[in-house]
């Protein structure tokens, strides 16, 4: 609706303004303060901050793929807005929110890894790769495979998430299917 709507353009690009200028770990932090730590608690949080992100990205994807020939053809001839977007937009989208999606889950785990490390994430009963690094931090330059497996293991779980991203978006492109 944010891409194809003015008026709505008009009150989504006011709070998508108010919103990004406000750095997002600064709200993630104030968040789970407030609400406290948790699972679901720290979803939420992350969710409140990049959602808009991720809306004005479509925005921007459908505003491109609106105004295709082939859409302006099926305006001028009478096809409800609606049924452009579903048959003719939407599935030009699908690659694109894989890709953002694929792109968000590494930077998830980092935020709670580094929230972890600072004992502002998730339970202390609750198994975290940020808690394992603060835990061991200390020990680095005695044993220092106590720092860096779980770091390691923080690295190669976000890498493998993206790089599985990347090929679900690469698959799910429809301009790569001829």
């Amino acid at each position: 609706i944010w891409g194809i709507s003015k008026s709505v353009d008009r009150v989504m690009m006011e709070v998508y303004n108010i919103i990004s200028n406000i750095p997002s770990l600064l709200i993630v932090i104030v968040l789970t303060y407030s609400i406290g730590a948790g699972f679901w608690n720290l979803i939420f949080a992350m969710s409140v901050t990049t959602w808009i992100g991720i809306a004005y990205m479509i925005r921007i994807q459908i505003m491109r793929y609106r105004d295709l020939e082939y859409n302006l053809a099926s305006r001028t001839l009478g096809t409800p807005t609606p049924k452009i977007v579903v048959k003719n937009i939407m599935p030009q989208l699908v690659s694109v929110i894989v890709t953002m999606a694929s792109q968000l889950l590494p930077g998830f785990i980092s935020y709670e890894a580094f929230l972890s490390y600072f004992g502002l994430g998730l339970p202390v009963t609750t198994p975290s790769l940020g808690r394992l690094i603060s835990d061991y931090a200390q020990n680095v330059t005695v044993n220092a495979y106590l720092f860096w497996i779980p770091l390691t293991t923080l690295i190669l779980v976000s890498l493998a998430l993206f790089i599985v991203g990347q090929n679900l978006a690469d698959a799910s492109d429809p301009r790569t299917h001829r």
